[in-house]
Formats: structure tokens, sequence, C-alpha cells
């Protein structure tokens, strides 16, 4: 009986020289001696600690939520006069102000903001990297490293935040619980 395990890869940009044609390789495969059945990933729950999976899951909720705010100088008073004529100001100058934030609860940008308090730069970087999903290459690139290193800095940053967060006694909530578990193709209701 053969006791070898394919192993699968994805997530890879490789440029590779094929005859002379070059293509960018995005998974690959290898075999793997192995005794052991394959492990079946464990879904998050409420009230679990925190693990990599859950923590990549609030990040990347920080960085949707981030991108949800409106740009600074958009929201701030401005130094020019309006050129809108003076009777149409004085209709709209009583109506209440509009949202600062549309689309953004108090409990997300909460989250958000205690997703990246407590790194350092080097870290809030690779944090950033995995909140805006960008890939091992290019963070590589960005730290003067190869995708490897790149790699195992994300999976470094992602066990410090949850060693982090479970020592403090947070929790995922059930926000994050669901975005974990459609990295996993499931559904969280």
């Amino acid at each position: 009986m053969d006791r070898r395990q394919i192993v699968v890869e994805t997530g890879l940009s490789d440029e590779v020289d094929y005859r002379g044609v070059s293509f960018v390789r995005h998974a690959r495969t290898r075999f793997v001696e192995g005794s052991k059945k394959p492990e079946t990933p464990k879904f998050p729950e409420l009230g679990d600690p925190w693990c990599a999976l859950t923590v990549r899951a609030r990040l990347e909720r920080m960085g949707e939520t981030y991108r949800r705010l409106p740009h600074s100088p958009d929201t701030r008073p401005q130094q020019h006069k309006s050129c809108m004529p003076t009777p149409l100001l004085e209709l709209f100058k009583d109506m209440p102000p509009g949202p600062l934030r549309p689309g953004v609860t108090d409990a997300a940008l909460a989250a958000a903001n205690q997703a990246i308090d407590g790194l350092n730069n080097r870290n809030r970087r690779i944090a950033w990297a995995v909140a805006n999903k960008i890939n091992d290459n290019k963070l590589g690139k960005w730290l003067g490293h190869d995708r490897n290193y790149a790699s195992r800095a994300k999976q470094m940053v992602l066990k410090i935040l949850a060693l982090r967060w479970n020592h403090l006694g947070w929790r995922p909530d059930h926000e994050d619980v669901a975005h974990a578990c459609a990295f996993l193709h499931r559904n969280f209701d």
C-alpha cells in the first residue's frame, strides 16, 4: 500500500520558463511521505480563542472598514467660500449633518482600531499587507526579502496577534468567525 500523499500549494506567483515560454504558476503539487490521514480543518466557533485564521479575518475586516472611511480632506471644512447661492445655503443650514462615516458602524471601527493597536512599525506594515490581501511576492519586495520570508513574517504576525489577544481575554465576534469560515468555504449563521 502506497503511503504517499499529494500536497497542493496555492497562492503562488512564480514566474516559470518552460521551453522558451514564460508563464506565472499559481499552484503546484508534490508528493510527500505520510502515514497519517490528512487533518480536517477545524471551523472556528463563537467563544473559541483567537487563531491565525480568525486574526486574518479581523485584519481583513479592518482593511475593509478603513477603506470605507472618507478621506480627511473631504470631510474637513474648506477655506473657500461656497459657490452655492445664499438662498439655497439658508435652506440647508438648519438640516442635520449627514453621517461622516457612511456604512461604518461604531463596533466595526472599534474592532479595526483594536486590531492595529500595540504593533511595532515593522509588524504593522505586515498586518496591513494581510488586511489588504497583498501577495507574498509583493510583500517580500517591500521588505527586501523573498516570498518565503514574507510568508513566514505574515504567519509570525498572525501568531503574535493571536497570543496577545488571547492574553488580554478578547474573543472573536460573530463577524470574525463568519469571515474565517468563508475562508474554509462554509456558511456560518
